[in-house]
């Protein structure tokens, strides 16, 4: 074959004969990545069909169609199995001619505007290597979205949350872990940093149920509790010791602290559902028990992450991103994220620390519900580090939380006592990583960042991998 030759471009006319409201194509000739609308029209016998013609490479070729938000293949067409769900159809474009799809007769009347899907991109030549660009003119930026295109981006959303279920979430095979409510609170911690997790439930033995679960920001006031009492000789070194989970909820109860409910969903809960209980809850996991409403079914099969969620999300629309045109757009145009002061007319604003600040002033930060995690960055504002309430179980490592009061500890001292390489991170080294291996950012490996002119899609994606932290 000739350097740069590249295939014919042939009309190739596409049919669905089979009703819905909306029908679009998508297949190995958009890239997987753009759709085309077909158009509703007549066939010869005067059925309702939806129809499009456009000029695509010769040779062969896999496709689908999206009928009303759902996968769709035609099963009175060739079609091969799909690793991703429903088959493809597929088709091999001659290289001379018109080529049909099937064997449907040409359709004759098309239907007046309105009835219909609009005709964006018929007749329009399929170029893969070089698709043309959705940005405006001299800026490769997509068009400000219109509130009509945000609330079918919204409705998509909600009703791939509806229609799938936490039984997709759950792995072939893994581990969980639950803490007795009369563990120790020092064993508990360090289980915590041990099995690396973040969010365990409690299971109390006399009552045989699930009774609360214990989360990073309880650790913190855990603590604080601690530290006070043994600096005030109100506990000896053996009562901390033999300070229990039980012991400590009655202790916060007692101050005012309503205990955590415990919150769980079944296999047969939507995603929506799950969702909305991590947001209500501000849970970065959530159980999955064996049943959500027999109640003497307490299995616990998987603690669901909330990147669990959003790698589902990325995974079932990366290859119809053009049927959610809010995710085409960059961040800068939406009203999402915390932003530095003056960056961005918004309630969230961001705050940062410098690796030496105290680590209380991070504490302070997380505790208070201001944002999930703490940028950490240098003498000239550059991202360094983030810290979350999730490392603070790297202070049950040699029970440094005994020894050492939080007021004397620094940003720097926590992130060193997790493991990370502190030093390579403070002089910019690009490979520098924490234990757990981060992802490839635009700085540092474990600090991975975006900017105002990243797609949704983009950062929709980076926040799927489990490591990185919101």
């Amino acid at each position: 074959m000739q350097q740069g030759f590249r295939p014919p471009l042939v009309p190739t006319r596409f049919v669905w004969p089979y009703g819905g409201q909306r029908v679009l194509l998508c297949g190995s000739f958009t890239g997987w990545n753009d759709m085309i609308s077909l158009s509703p029209c007549l066939d010869s016998q005067g059925n309702k069909i939806f129809a499009v013609t456009i000029r695509i490479p010769a040779g062969y070729h896999q496709f689908k169609y999206i009928v009303d938000n759902e996968w769709r293949h035609d099963d009175a067409q060739p079609f091969v199995p799909s690793p991703l769900g429903p088959p493809n159809n597929c088709i091999l474009v001659p290289a001379e001619g018109v080529s049909n799809s099937n064997q449907q007769a040409p359709a004759e009347h098309v239907l007046p505007p309105g009835h219909g899907p609009s005709d964006i991109g018929r007749e329009g030549p399929m170029e893969l290597d070089e698709p043309p660009s959705p940005g405006l003119p001299g800026q490769g930026m997509p068009p400000p979205i219109t509130q009509e295109d945000m609330t079918a981006s919204r409705q998509m959303l909600q009703e791939f949350l509806r229609k799938h279920t936490a039984y997709e979430l759950l792995p072939e095979s893994g581990r969980v872990t639950v803490l007795d409510i009369d563990l120790p609170v020092q064993h508990a911690f360090y289980a915590l940093f041990q099995q690396d997790i973040h969010v365990a439930p409690i299971w109390d033995n006399g009552s045989s149920e699930f009774v609360g679960m214990v989360h990073p920001g309880d650790f913190v006031r855990i603590l604080y509790d601690l530290q006070r009492g043994m600096h005030n000789q109100a506990l000896s070194e053996a009562e901390v010791e033999s300070h229990t989970l039980r012991k400590w909820r009655s202790r916060d109860e007692a101050n005012g602290n309503a205990p955590r409910p415990f919150a769980y969903v079944g296999p047969d809960s939507s995603l929506q559902q799950a969702g909305l209980l991590m947001l209500k809850q501000n849970l970065e996991e959530l159980p999955i028990l064996a049943s959500d409403h027999d109640p003497e079914d307490k299995c616990l099969l998987h603690m669901a992450r909330v990147s669990e969620i959003l790698a589902s999300l990325s995974h079932h629309f990366r290859h119809i991103v053009s049927a959610l045109p809010v995710l085409a757009q960059p961040l800068g145009a939406l009203n999402v994220g915390w932003w530095l002061p003056g960056k961005k007319q918004t309630d969230k604003q961001l705050r940062t620390l410098q690796i030496g600040s105290p680590l209380t002033a991070a504490l302070e930060i997380l505790t208070g519900g201001h944002q999930p995690a703490v940028p950490i960055v240098d003498a000239h504002g550059g991202a360094v580090a983030t810290y979350s309430l999730e490392d603070i179980t790297s202070l049950a490592r040699d029970q440094l939380y005994l020894r050492v009061q939080l007021e004397e500890l620094t940003v720097r001292d926590a992130l060193a006592y997790g493991g990370w390489d502190v030093a390579a991170a403070e002089s910019g080294n690009p490979n520098a990583s924490n234990p757990s291996g981060g992802a490839s950012g635009t700085q540092l490996k474990h600090c991975p960042t975006c900017t105002e002119k990243d797609t949704l899609r983009s950062v929709l994606e980076l926040l799927a991998m489990p490591q990185v932290k919101r």
